[in-house]
């Protein structure tokens, strides 16, 4: 310690103590230039001239950096002094949030569950924000969330006031510290009563272990206890039952809040929420609380209460995307296309489980213009595209009408792709043939990207073989024509920067946009002109691109402020843009000469929201630009205007009440788009040889005359 008291790192000189941790030590400084106070931390360990090592502690410090956001604390500056690694960062005054649980908890006092929403809903954006930056806290606790207040102390023993809010500190720093210590055998990183299980099993961990770390604080601030307290078990028997036992029932909280938090502790991270915005809009529709403006603004894909959420309506399931790399975990979405396609089929033959049989009429497909379009006959279900902790990493397969097996035979489900194949699993089927099978890519690869076909096959059970019989009972493709548009969408696109898929660059410029828009909406709020000028002109150049009419230093301030890869949200003389090419590949692929009704109409839904973006960005260029060029401070009806266009961009809304956001001209958004190209991809369950309840040992003839299944859609 007085090793550090009077030294200078980085212009801050270092004047005392504030505390000490596993990890690091923090010290209060004053800025010699600023002449502000700050926050040190220094890490324990050394770097010990370890240049990978050393590497990734920078790699690390400055992704956390970047981050701006209203919940989440503000780093300053890193570096290395003497082989010690050390972050400088605001200081905050106010209380922890385990400073605060622990004063109830001696009052026997829990939180009440609205205070504990409305906190959570602040945590919530901050995690999703960071997730959406590729950042995994790895270590959410409520020692490591701070509670500041605008206006005089937060009092310890009295209820916390609405202008109490959550900031989120430490993202990153168990990371960084793990870094220093040259990663011993068998380290995990967190603390063990908040740890997920991936994480107590050494796995790799992703956004939903954060999510699973909150679910804890959410059980102790609703019951003034933990789940799995390492104060009460030894720390080997807390993380052990992380993995193994479920959480204690509470009695004292209301049903449908005990399912959220239940819900977000799931053990398999896949059963979990895919996004903490999804929890927090749970939580607040099961407590019918509202969402405030303020709240909106950092969840600007907000639903109407009650449309999103998976409480109350039976066992929950989980997601079918999860957003990750570049959009990792990206703001909960505002629609998920089975529950659309729901409501326009107007049919309970949804797109998840289509349980028509060989002698059923098919359903009618209503298209985006209102025309008829046969469906796929004889469907006995459906593979879908998903985004899990990657880009189209995931598919769900999800069956219903196919001939129950003897307890001798198994269904295995495989992918299919040129000269590869994977199994994604065994496919169980309960006694109506009903069943459903979800595999991830633990590697992060884009599945579509190599396959475009999948089959069920018939197995022995058990099955010690790892090979494929020859007995395909169902199986389903995308044509081949169509398939590469549909690529072109949400794989890879040669004409876009580092071959983007179209979509997925749509969606990237979007969260820019997004993130252009927080700035300067707080820059307007602090009367910031040089800020709020800047983020207006990051948006006429993220919208514009580089070959737009409009596009260069906007502002006069020397520099072109762009953060995005130049391609352009709209059309230029530089290219097609984002929308442009979204379009235009949906359209090629629903007329190549072998696309399905099934493409085509989901190709039109994507359109009709694609249409729908290009009105909207062009406003949100014209007014940003206004902005930009101006001035005088910016209204606060122009900076509103702004969030509006951008939410609508984003997510689009709900212009007719329905309480969905449908693919029709003023609703659909980016969201909608992405989810729609998705879509196009989907494939049925078709049977190739239906098997009969009899054992899965083939006989020769049948193995020698085995029906691929290829030619399913002619």
């Amino acid at each position: 310690m007085a090793g550090w008291i009077g030294r200078t790192l980085s212009k801050v000189e270092i004047q005392k103590l504030l505390g000490r941790g596993g990890m690091a030590e923090v010290y209060m400084g004053r800025h010699t230039t600023l002449n502000r106070p700050v926050a040190v931390k220094i890490l324990h360990g050394h770097l010990s001239g370890d240049d990978t090592v050393l590497a990734r502690f920078r790699s690390e410090a400055q992704a956390v950096a970047a981050m701006r956001h209203p919940n989440v604390i503000q780093v300053f500056d890193f570096d290395v002094v003497e082989d010690q690694p050390y972050i400088i960062m605001e200081l905050l005054e106010g209380p922890s949030l385990a400073d605060y649980l622990s004063v109830l908890r001696r009052m026997k006092r829990p939180m009440p569950p609205q205070s504990a929403a409305r906190l959570a809903t602040y945590i919530c954006a901050a995690l999703d924000y960071a997730h959406a930056r590729g950042i995994v806290h790895r270590d959410v606790k409520p020692s490591n969330v701070l509670l500041r207040r605008e206006n005089g102390p937060v009092e310890m023993k009295l209820p916390l006031p609405d202008d109490v809010l959550p900031v989120l500190t430490d993202f990153g720093v168990a990371r960084m510290a793990n870094a220093t210590v040259q990663t011993a055998s068998g380290m995990i990183v967190g603390t063990p009563a908040y740890m997920s299980p991936e994480q107590v099993s050494g796995e790799t961990v992703d956004a939903r272990s954060d999510i699973y770390s909150l679910g804890i604080m959410l059980y102790e601030m609703l019951t003034n206890r933990l789940p799995f307290d390492s104060e009460s078990d030894t720390v080997a028997a807390t993380l052990i039952k992380h993995i193994t036992e479920p959480p204690p029932p509470m009695p004292e909280v209301e049903p449908g809040v005990e399912r959220v938090i239940l819900h977000a502790l799931a053990k398999d991270r896949r059963e979990r929420y895919q996004s903490a915005g999804e929890l927090a809009l749970d939580l607040r529709a099961v407590l019918r609380m509202p969402i405030t403006p303020a709240e909106a603004l950092l969840i600007p894909s907000t639903p109407p209460l009650g449309v999103q959420s998976s409480v109350g309506r039976g066992p929950m399931k989980p997601q079918v995307r999860m957003d990750a790399g570049k959009r990792q975990s990206r703001r909960p979405m505002l629609l998920i296309v089975a529950a659309v396609l729901a409501i326009l089929l107007g049919t309970a033959a949804v797109l998840t489980v289509l349980t028509l049989t060989d002698e059923d009429e098919p359903p009618t497909v209503i298209g985006a213009e209102g025309q008829e379009n046969a469906a796929v006959p004889s469907s006995r279900g459906m593979l879908h595209w998903a985004d899990g902790s990657a880009e189209v990493n995931q598919v769900r397969l999800e069956v219903s009408g196919l001939v129950p097996l003897s307890a001798d035979s198994l269904y295995e489900a495989w992918l299919l792709g040129g000269e590869t194949r994977r199994s994604l699993g065994t496919l169980d089927v309960d006694e109506s043939g009903v069943g459903a099978l979800t595999f991830e890519s633990e590697e992060g690869e884009n599945l579509m990207a190599g396959f475009g076909e999948f089959e069920i096959t018939v197995e022995p059970n058990p099955d010690s073989n790892p090979l494929p019989t020859n007995r395909v009972a169902y199986a389903g493709a995308v044509p081949d024509e169509a398939l590469m548009h549909i690529r072109h969408l949400v794989v890879a696109f040669d004409g876009a920067p580092d071959s983007t898929g179209l979509t997925l660059g749509l969606m990237h410029d979007a969260d820019l946009m997004y993130a252009a828009t927080v700035a300067l909406f707080e820059g307007a709020e602090n009367g910031d002109v040089v800020e709020v000028r800047r983020q207006a002109e990051a948006l006429v150049n993220i919208i514009e691109g580089q070959g737009g009419a409009n596009y260069g230093d906007l502002d006069g301030d020397g520099t072109v402020s762009d953060p995005s890869d130049g391609f352009g949200v709209l059309p230029s003389a530089g290219g097609t843009g984002y929308i442009q090419g979204t379009i235009e590949h949906a359209r090629y692929s629903a007329g190549t000469a072998t696309a399905t009704e099934w493409i085509k109409t989901n190709a039109a839904y994507l359109e009709a929201a694609a249409q729908n973006l290009g009105g909207w960005a062009a406003e949100l260029r014209d007014l940003a630009l206004a902005v930009a060029t101006g001035e005088g401070e910016t209204s606060a009806e122009q900076a509103q205007e702004i969030v509006r266009l951008t939410n609508l961009f984003l997510s689009g809304e709900d212009a007719d009440g329905d309480g969905v956001v449908e693919p029709v001209a003023g609703e659909g958004g980016a969201e909608t788009v992405y989810q729609y190209a998705l879509a196009m991809g989907s494939m049925p369950v078709l049977p190739v040889a239906e098997p009969e309840q009899q054992s899965a040992a083939p006989d020769s003839e049948e193995a020698e005359n085995r029906s691929s299944g290829y030619g399913i859609y002619d």
